[in-house]
């Protein structure tokens, strides 16, 4: 969740009516946010990460004032034309490749505006920017830059510009080895040759991105009339979206949006885009999707109370104006879900399904149950593990040749030593006994789990196991120890078990085998090799079987 900080009275202010804390409370659950914490007159309330556009105090309190009829109408984002132009240069593209940028005027900025500007500035690269690695915002004062604008790439040492908050003229070097925000975002940018740079018409520097603005060109101060906006990153639908957000929020402060031509090898693109998007919903999915009987007269009304413009196009169909600020909008279900915010989530009247079956356990899973209280009552405790796990432990660990071994990697993952999915429960059972070393013993343990297998006659390539292991960790454990937990397990079902000597590379020759019945092996049994044992650093013998499920319960019911 997204935590917004206002008042009440910041939030009556915007909304044009003194509300009350419990009106308040009530319409943002309807909606889906929450009043999470009240101090006083200061409010802390949790939005959902997707709606950007409640971010701010301005944005939320016009989604209330939406949604409570108080609005006399949706917003109009009106763009005006202009002739101001920035142009991309392909010295950037190696570095950071895109931005997507506007003009707002007829602003008078207030000290409160300016602190609500640059809190969602912050909140926005936090969240949507991803620290600034996925989007970075800049805003300036108009007045102060000469058009065009450039965005290009420059060698660090030849970069020169005073940082906001700095007192002396630093490099582009200096800045991420001396300034206290350019040391932060430092990662960002270190090993590039070039680092971006927004350049005007005078080769004066707005800011380097996503580090700092600077101080001559981008500082905004209390006042301020006429701004500069761009949002700098490597995925330009995302920037367009941050922006469209931005420009909505200038808006409902009163501002005009002005659009800019956005040069880019050649390629002029005109931004921001504020048009709606406009789409079909039809009645009957509404109503299907919902179990709500809505006219077309009522879908419409329930679309307008969340922000949306909408009209009865046919009997059976509503066309709706999707807002530019809603970039959560992304397929019908969408638009319905907000058909039903606006209905009302408790005026909904649970139905029991009209269905010809009930729902219960799956066989496999409460077979697992019937297992688990059987091991709990022969005295083990139950374990998870993750299935994730490293190619080290699942295999060189147990002494099994990564040559011979089949598996399912993983693609890139920020922790390298998680690079595979388990074939095998025992090495994680093992690495649960490495890490309690220092609890008395006897350690008896079991862990259900699923286990991944390479399979390529299906479509994924890969088939998931139930599977069980069950370990005795004790001195001694023997194969004797752990074949009498089985027998147990094989009594209690009323199966038989035939075993036969078979030799792994983790288990002590002569002391494991595996076991079947009615000719389909279920598994296997032994003693952990010593080896095995000292790659793990466990000094204490440990014997173990691993069996699957699936196959044991099909043994049980005679299949």
């Amino acid at each position: 969740m997204v935590v917004v900080e206002t008042t009440l009275t910041q939030l009556q202010e915007l909304i044009g009516k003194n509300i009350t804390l419990t009106q308040l409370d009530e319409t943002l659950f309807d909606i889906g946010f929450e009043v999470d914490e009240v101090e006083g007159d200061e409010l802390k309330i949790d939005i959902t990460p997707d709606r950007l556009d409640a971010i701010s105090p301005v944005g939320l309190a016009r989604i209330v004032k939406s949604y409570m009829g108080l609005a006399v109408e949706q917003p109009n984002f009106e763009t005006y034309k202009s002739e101001y132009e920035l142009i991309i240069d392909k010295s950037v593209k190696s570095v950071r490749p895109f931005t997507a940028c506007a003009v707002i005027k007829g602003l008078n900025i207030t000290e409160s505006q300016l602190k609500e500007i640059i809190w969602v500035q912050e909140k926005l690269h936090a969240t949507f920017g991803k620290n600034r690695k996925k989007a970075a915002i800049g805003i300036y004062p108009l007045e102060k830059i000469t058009w065009p604008i450039t965005f290009k790439g420059e060698k660090p040492e030849d970069i020169s510009f005073q940082p906001l908050d700095s007192q002396t003229i630093m490099t582009g070097a200096q800045i991420l080895s001396e300034h206290e925000t350019g040391k932060v975002y430092a990662h960002l940018l270190e090993g590039h040759d070039v680092f971006p740079l927004f350049v005007d018409a005078d080769n004066k520097v707005l800011s380097l991105p996503p580090l700092i603005n600077s101080h001559d060109l981008g500082k905004v101060t209390v006042g301020e009339k006429e701004i500069f906006i761009e949002c700098s990153g490597f995925d330009s639908h995302a920037l367009q979206i941050l922006l469209q957000n931005l420009v909505c929020l200038f808006s409902d402060m009163g501002g005009q949006i002005h659009d800019v031509i956005v040069n880019d090898g050649g390629t002029k693109t005109v931004m921001p885009n504020m048009k709606p998007e406009t789409r079909p919903l039809l009645v009957e999915d509404v109503v299907k999707r919902t179990g709500v009987q809505l006219s077309a007269a009522e879908i419409v009304s329930n679309l307008e109370k969340m922000g949306h413009t909408a009209k009865i196009l046919f009997e059976d169909t509503v066309e709706v104006s999707v807002p530019p600020y809603r970039s959560d909008i992304w397929h019908d279900v969408d638009v319905i879900d907000d058909v039903v915010r606006g209905y009302g989530i408790n005026n909904l009247v649970p139905q029991v399904p009209d269905l010809a079956t009930q729902g219960s356990v799956l066989p496999i899973n409460q077979f697992e149950s019937e297992l688990t209280d059987v091991l709990v009552g022969l005295g083990f405790q139950e374990i998870k593990t993750l299935g994730v796990t490293d190619k080290a432990d699942q295999f060189t660990k147990m002494n099994v040749s990564l040559d011979d071994a089949e598996f399912m990697t993983l693609g890139s993952t920020a922790d390298k030593s998680i690079n595979m999915l388990r074939t095998s429960l025992l090495p994680e059972s093992l690495k649960l006994l490495m890490n309690n070393r220092s609890a008395p013993l006897p350690h008896k343990i079991f862990e259900f789990g699923h286990v991944i297998m390479p399979d390529d006659s299906v479509d994924v390539r890969s088939q998931n196991c139930a599977n069980v292991c069950v370990s005795i960790a004790k001195d001694p454990s023997t194969f004797t120890d752990i074949k009498q937990v089985l027998e147990s397990l094989a009594t209690t079902l009323g199966v038989e078990f035939e075993f036969t000597e078979y030799a792994t590379p983790y288990y002590v020759a002569g002391r494991s085998a595996r076991f079947s019945t009615n000719g389909v092996i279920i598994g296997q049994i032994g003693e952990v090799h010593p080896a095995v044992l000292g790659n793990w650093d466990l000094t204490t013998p440990v014997s173990s079987f691993e069996l699957d499920v699936k196959k044991l319960l099909n043994a049980v019911r005679g299949n």
